[in-house]
């Protein structure tokens, strides 16, 4: 605070405690170990899917829930914009 603009009978009478929501963002990196085997006599290797949530994607399913959030909170905000 800028004490210089206050009049010369103000008194000091503490603080006052403010709190605001943040959010931090971390990553979660998670490595899955699969299973390989290879059949000399198939001339083939078999290899342990991975789990359904995370099969043909880059992204865990609670990045991929979050970003469908922020989508609808964006479309929200922009559709209350325009009226």
């Amino acid at each position: 605070m800028d004490k210089s603009i206050l009049p010369p009978d103000a008194e000091y009478k503490g603080y006052r405690s403010v709190v605001k929501q943040n959010i931090k963002f971390t990553t979660d990196n998670v490595e899955y170990q699969l299973e390989r085997y290879y059949s000399s006599s198939e001339q083939k290797l078999y290899e342990a899917e991975l789990p359904e949530d995370v099969r043909n994607s880059e992204f865990g399913s609670e990045l991929k829930a979050f970003i469908a959030y922020l989508y609808f909170v964006i479309v929200q905000y922009l559709a209350g914009r325009k009226s």
